[in-house]
């Protein structure tokens, strides 16, 4: 008989995971530590994961579906620009980090850690989404038709972060408001995108 799950210790978890790894870094990391700090034992834990990389892949993976269809929905609801993509998009990155500063840098640290990436599967599903982010930026001229999935994905998925994490770190106490911090970097973006037409 298939155990019953603890939603909210699951919750605990999930929440423990992210915040000793924004504290301690990856490697430092431990199930043990997770564990005291999720207030659960250590076996209860491996009941639920195989361990500590089981763990953070599936929170990673969790939070890269959530912006998958982030991104599928804002490119249907604004099919004939990708400005506004773009700029609701990186809009909801600075809000979703002033307000979940403990999911955001576990996010941003995963996103730089060589060990972690992104399956096939959901490789080919994002993939899908930036080409038609390509297409409705072609059809609008707001993108070069020459310019390559790979760059559509890392200029949203990990330039917004890097600009973010930086300022947070280094310069939170700057005077420019979110509002120039998203027109800059959407401009930025849309500059990037248009490169090859020159």
């Amino acid at each position: 008989m298939a155990r019953q799950i603890d939603y909210e210790k699951l919750e605990s978890i999930h929440r423990s995971t992210m915040k000793i790894i924004g504290e301690q870094g990856i490697e430092k990391t431990t199930v043990s530590m997770i564990a005291a700090d999720a207030n659960v034992s250590s076996g209860y834990l491996y009941r639920l994961y195989e361990g500590k990389d089981d763990l953070i892949k599936s929170l990673y993976l969790e939070k890269a579906k959530s912006i998958q269809l982030e991104l599928e929905d804002l490119l249907q609801n604004h099919p004939d620009s990708i400005i506004p993509v773009i700029r609701i998009y990186v809009t909801n990155r600075i809000n979703f980090a002033k307000t979940h500063p403990i999911e955001f840098r576990f996010y941003y640290l995963l996103v730089h850690n060589i060990n972690y990436s992104i399956t096939s599967d959901f490789k080919q599903e994002i993939f899908t989404i930036f080409k038609m982010f390509r297409t409705n930026g072609e059809r609008s001229g707001e993108i070069s038709p020459d310019i390559d999935l790979f760059k559509l994905y890392y200029h949203l998925f990990v330039y917004v972060q890097d600009f973010i994490n930086f300022k947070m770190i280094n310069f939170s106490e700057s005077q420019s408001s979110s509002e120039e911090d998203i027109t800059y970097l959407t401009n930025n973006i849309l500059k990037i995108l248009k490169e090859d037409d020159a």
